[in-house]
């Protein structure tokens, strides 16, 4: 018999290692399958998994119990080494397990801070009123002046312009070989100026909190 009652906890004891993990339905999360393994080769209690050995019997008996796990798993020495083969080969793909937990733990990090940071953004969306700028009561009556004036000044500096320009023809040519010159230089300022900034915009990438998250908190963290 495989199965037999294990009468200090009221549980069965499974010695069939296979059917213990196929009933098993803690091994889908891989902090309970990686403590499931480390108790096993350590026989010692890691997490959520109890592993110890029973003295006084003919053969070294491993003794597994597992939280949420309703049978108890019994093994011999030979078959605690296949168990964690078996667990290495189907579970771990044979891969070193300390670097698959690692993987694991980064993965699960890395998800639990871009949640974290995607609450944060829409917790800021929802409630943009703490952040509304308000102008000085003033402020639109200084633009009006400031608008005025400029207006006027615009206005008397064209009229001077044309009035030179009609009292002396000569300076009205010269005017008229001069402005094309200035629009030129400015329009090929404008244009390589926007070359330039075309190209450092090209070549960069705009780090905020939606947005390469990660390099976000490090730069906010160094500034702090």
């Amino acid at each position: 018999m495989k199965l037999i009652k294990y009468m200090e906890s009221n549980k069965l004891v499974q010695r069939d290692y296979k059917k213990w993990i196929i009933f098993n339905d803690k091994l889908g999360d891989f902090q309970c399958l990686y403590d499931l393994y480390k108790a096993v080769q350590l026989v010692e209690n890691v997490g959520g998994v109890a592993c110890s050995k029973i003295n006084g019997s003919a053969e070294c008996v491993y003794r597994v119990e597992q939280h949420g796990v309703d049978n108890i798993l019994e093994l011999v020495e030979d078959e605690k080494i296949e168990f964690l083969k078996y667990l290495s080969q189907y579970y771990f793909s044979d891969s070193d397990i300390e670097d698959w937990y690692k993987q694991k733990v980064f993965v699960r990090d890395k998800a639990n801070n871009h949640n974290r940071l995607k609450k944060k953004a829409l917790n800021f969306s929802k409630d943009k009123s703490v952040f509304e700028v308000r102008p000085h009561p003033k402020e639109t009556k200084y633009y009006s002046l400031k608008l005025v004036f400029s207006i006027l000044f615009y206005v008397v500096l064209v009229g001077l312009i044309v009035s030179y320009l009609m009292v002396d023809i000569s300076l009205a040519l010269t005017g008229l070989f001069i402005i094309p010159l200035v629009l030129m230089y400015f329009l090929i300022k404008t244009l390589i100026k926007g070359y330039f900034v075309g190209i450092i915009k090209g070549n960069s990438i705009k780090i905020t909190e939606t947005q390469y998250q990660e390099i976000f908190k490090i730069v906010e963290f160094q500034s702090a």
